[in-house]
């Protein structure tokens, strides 16, 4: 199973461009609710961004683990309400 957020934390949209999805796999039952994967990293510039905060040597429990591979998809958002510039969002 792979997945994407739409949304980054600041608010603003998944930039446009290539991203590399990272596969996971798991327990079926238990990967049926989003709780189980939205708290994981979706993306590999996800991944090293929380590497580099947390540190290489700490590993949290996940009901789901990341296989080597990966794929990757290309996006382009098109919105007349949301933006992808977190400088242009409102106050």
């Amino acid at each position: 199973m792979a997945f994407v957020k739409l949304m980054r934390p600041d608010g603003t949209t998944l930039r446009d461009g290539k991203h590399d999805l990272i596969i996971y796999k798991g327990d079926t039952r238990k990967m049926e609710d989003p709780k189980c994967y939205l708290m994981q990293p979706a993306t590999r510039e996800e991944q090293e961004a929380r590497e580099s905060q947390v540190g290489k040597g700490v590993h949290h429990s996940a009901p789901m683990s990341a296989i080597k591979d990966s794929f990757q998809i290309a996006v382009l958002v098109c919105s007349t309400k949301l933006t992808q510039n977190g400088k242009s969002l409102p106050i």
